[in-house]
């Protein structure tokens, strides 16, 4: 039997994955904070991180701080660094039919210039919508909960849609690194957790695959590199 064949016979897969960490080896949004920011911004990010404090309210005080412009913002991430076992992941996806996409708490200005720059920009994502004018820096958060303030896209209610986009109910396989993806391995059939986020899976008695690149996803979803 084919294996185009066998694709059509399974149960289609929706693969969904964190950006942040996880697809980049740096923080896209750490590493603008550490241009841009004056001090104090540490401080923020251990509210958001004790849920304490929501993104957008992180956001809004961490812009406070900035001094810097988008040009300072793409040359400190233009050295940002992807999996080099992502690009491997994204052509199996493609061949064997299934569906990738990107889901972020983070800024789609960054994930976009990255992306752009390593020739991904095919992949389709969900981020928070970065604002600026000169200086300025402020955000929106298109993909919100209105029923849940926390996170600024709400990446369970995104992979809910997209779910709800098959004719079939896809195997849902989620990859993730930390705190922002606490919520959507709750609803996921299948967890790649690098070890933040592997474990508040543990804590959560959640069962996850830890990993520490997609080579690792790869491997254990033994899927075919050729």
């Amino acid at each position: 039997m084919s294996d185009e064949h066998t694709n059509r016979l399974r149960k289609p897969r929706l693969f969904v994955t964190d950006f942040d960490g996880t697809v980049t080896f740096q923080d896209s949004c750490n590493l603008m904070i550490q241009t841009c920011a004056r001090n104090g911004w540490q401080e923020l990010n251990q509210q958001w991180e004790k849920g304490e404090l929501t993104t957008k309210d992180v956001a809004r005080e961490t812009f406070k701080l900035f001094d810097c412009s988008w040009e300072d913002v793409s040359r400190a991430i233009s050295n940002i660094q992807i999996d080099p076992d992502f690009k491997k992941f994204v052509d199996i996806i493609n061949r064997e039919g299934d569906q990738l996409y990107i889901v972020s708490d983070g800024y789609d200005l960054l994930i976009k210039e990255i992306l752009g720059r390593e020739g991904l920009s095919h992949i389709p994502f969900y981020a928070n919508k970065l604002l600026v004018n000169n200086r300025n820096f402020s955000m929106t958060t298109p993909y919100s909960n209105d029923n849940c303030h926390q996170c600024g896209s709400c990446k369970t209610a995104i992979i809910r849609s997209l779910i709800s986009n098959f004719k079939t109910v896809p195997k849902t396989i989620y990859v993730g690194d930390g705190y922002s993806d606490r919520c959507p391995i709750e609803i996921a059939d299948l967890v790649f957790a690098k070890e933040k986020l592997y474990q508040i899976a543990k804590s959560k008695g959640i069962e996850a695959n830890k990993i520490k690149s997609f080579q690792d996803v790869i491997n254990k979803l033994d899927i075919k590199t050729e």
